[in-house]
């Protein structure tokens, strides 16, 4: 299973410590998807696209931390070609191996 896009990481991810670069890569994706989704970028707006609670994209990106099912609903959403669940979930990717 391949993606064909990948967005790019923002040039700013590198001054974040590696511990917390996942957590802030998370919530770069989230705010790109809210956005790509509606012109005004609201997570409230999008969580409710989603048929989510009005808080559940706002408190995954505050947390740095988002569940299988979100992910899967903002792919369902917006397209896997773009916002794959692996984008928002890369720790569930299991490496392959030859």
């Amino acid at each position: 299973m391949s993606v064909s896009f990948q967005w790019p990481e923002p040039a700013w991810l590198d001054s974040i410590p590696h511990q917390k670069r996942d957590e802030y890569r998370l919530r770069f994706y989230i705010a790109l998807a809210a956005l790509y989704a509606d012109e005004g970028g609201s997570p409230i707006a999008f969580s409710r696209t989603l048929g989510l609670n009005d808080t559940a994209l706002s408190t995954a990106k505050s947390r740095g931390k988002i569940a299988p099912e979100t992910a899967l609903k903002i792919e369902q959403a917006l397209g896997r070609d773009l916002f794959p669940w692996e984008m928002f979930l890369p720790a569930l990717v299991l490496p392959l191996t030859a």
